[in-house]
């Protein structure tokens, strides 16, 4: 019988990870933030870097011509043909999306239901998992919290968002959502009822209040009647004499500059409160250089990008939403001559300011359609396309997958989801609800 023989063989293997530096890696959390949070994260770091001092206060909002507050109220036209389109970009199942559509249509001033949710649900048959399926698409909304029922859910989807998993805040959001009905200042005996409710020091309830104090109670409109900031315009385009005129402002960000004399006078010292080392003060500095780096390339960037498209959607601006052309992020990459990730994280949550209202800067990226003759068709081409079809559906029994291949006769070339999504975004209801 022949032996069996074990081997035991070691290899080593080297693999190459990329790993960016913490400075790096907070420039680029920068370039993802909408005006009105970049100026919190500005003012956070004037509070705790000593190179960095303000020298303004910076409290006016961003205006290009006429009253600024006009500019902030107009930001709320068509808040719900926002949302919707958040939805339809989600992919979510027909069902879920329905529900969705239906929570968003409710949704009142101050961004909240005006029903309960499993009113709702009880209303249009809906079930309990439907609604929980749906909840974590709204969560996913912009501004976060909107869609809830209340602002102590609200405040809670937005804890999930900004701090992960926190159990403790959230005993604390829901505890406080059954006794008050605001977030206005606490008393000592209030603050020992919880401490004693929570099994928890007053320090650690202190850190809580302040986590919880930093986020947006009304995330769409303030307690005080005016607009949120969630969509304030950072980019102008106004339209004189037939020509385009683009503005990108940052008036609503603190003015600051970094202290060098300061950096050159603690070089070799350690500090009298921390004991930081030299090489401690060396990063401080360098993070305040960075910071005012990160926010030239993020304005050069939105400046680049507001001019590309004020060519290229001319017509957009001069004669009506409807003549918007097709964009990429790969051909603002190619003009801009960024990488495609920057350009999407330039364009993430920022909007701008028209003849026509308040937009987001993606409304600009819709996708191109290839037809069978290999040029490209544009995104309302294809709607209008399905808007016909369906009109002429008479029995109302043409599903998005018939739809798809008679579009393909006609020289589109689309799938299933792609007809699904466009047929949601022109407010169009699937084959079987149709039917009945």
């Amino acid at each position: 019988m022949p032996k069996t023989q074990l081997r035991q063989t070691t290899a080593l293997k080297t693999t190459v990870r990329q790993k960016l530096h913490g400075t790096l890696t907070h420039a680029v959390q920068l370039l993802s933030l909408p005006q009105h949070e970049l100026r919190e994260e500005i003012l956070r770091v004037i509070a705790e870097n000593p190179f960095v001092e303000e020298i303004s206060s910076g409290e006016a909002p961003p205006v290009s011509t006429g009253d600024g507050k006009d500019f902030i109220a107009r930001a709320h036209v068509g808040l719900q043909e926002n949302l919707l389109l958040q939805l339809v970009d989600m992919g979510m199942p027909e069902r879920i999306y329905d529900l969705a559509r239906i929570i968003v249509s409710t949704i009142d001033n101050d961004g909240f239901t005006a029903f309960p949710h499993r009113t709702i649900i009880a209303d249009y048959n809906f079930t309990t998992r439907d609604l929980r399926a749906c909840i974590e698409y709204l969560k996913q909304l912009d501004p976060c919290g909107v869609g809830a029922e209340n602002m102590w859910q609200s405040l809670r989807w937005q804890a999930e968002a900004r701090y992960g998993k926190d159990e403790l805040l959230f005993d604390l959001i829901d505890m406080l959502g059954q006794a008050r009905e605001n977030l206005t200042r606490f008393s000592v005996s209030e603050k020992q009822s919880l401490c004693d409710l929570l099994e928890i020091d007053g320090a650690t309830l202190e850190a809580k209040l302040k986590l919880l104090t930093a986020l947006d109670p009304h995330p769409v409109n303030r307690s005080d009647g005016t607009a949120a900031e969630w969509a304030l315009p950072e980019i102008f385009f106004e339209v004189r004499e037939k020509q385009v005129y683009v503005k990108v402002s940052d008036q609503y960000l603190p003015r600051f500059r970094v202290n060098h004399k300061l950096y050159r006078e603690m070089q070799g010292k350690k500090s009298p409160k921390t004991g930081a080392a030299a090489t401690e003060w060396q990063a401080t500095y360098q993070t305040a250089k960075s910071l005012v780096e990160t926010l030239q390339f993020r304005a050069d960037t939105l400046a680049q990008v507001a001019r590309i498209i004020a060519v290229r959607q001319y017509d957009f601006f001069t004669k009506g939403s409807a003549y918007i052309r097709t964009m990429s992020l790969r051909d603002l990459s190619q003009e801009t001559g960024r990488h495609v990730s920057t350009i999407s994280r330039i364009l993430n949550r920022k909007y701008f300011h028209c003849g026509w209202g308040v937009f987001p800067l993606r409304l600009f990226l819709m996708r191109k359609i290839k037809s069978s003759d290999g040029s490209e068709r544009s995104a309302e081409d294809l709607k209008t396309a399905i808007l016909t079809l369906l009109a002429q559906d008479a029995e109302r029994k043409k599903s998005d997958r018939v739809i798809a291949e008679i579009l393909k006769d006609q020289g589109f070339e689309v799938k299933r989801r792609t007809v699904n999504k466009y047929r949601r975004l022109i407010h169009q209801e699937s084959s079987r609800k149709r039917t009945k």
